[in-house]
């Protein structure tokens, strides 16, 4: 049991993106992509976590570790979008502009 369970989670974040690809909700390059990108965000914060445990000893402490971490890369992806819009209409609102004078 102890052998199958570091595993489970990249298992089920590939079964959700695989039926997501069959049930035709997503493209295979677009599953393919979210699929490696949660995997490497789950990665990161088990990683962050384990740190934290190796460090404190405490179970107390890196479990809320692991927990800030994953939402500290999902608040960064989200302002990376965010400034990606913000860039991407000012320069429509700059061609617009241009088309004008």
């Amino acid at each position: 049991m102890e052998s199958v369970l570091p595993g489970l989670p990249f298992v089920l974040i590939a079964g959700r993106e695989g039926r997501y690809y069959m049930m035709g909700k997503k493209s295979f390059d677009t599953s393919l992509a979210d699929g490696i990108k949660n995997t490497v965000k789950f990665g990161v914060s088990w990683g962050v976590g384990a740190l934290a445990f190796l460090i404190t000893d405490l179970g107390l402490i890196s479990i809320p570790t692991a927990i800030i971490t994953r939402v500290g890369i999902d608040k960064f992806e989200k302002q990376n979008e965010i400034l990606d819009l913000i860039h991407k209409s000012g320069e429509d609102l700059q061609n617009t502009v241009n088309v004008f004078k």
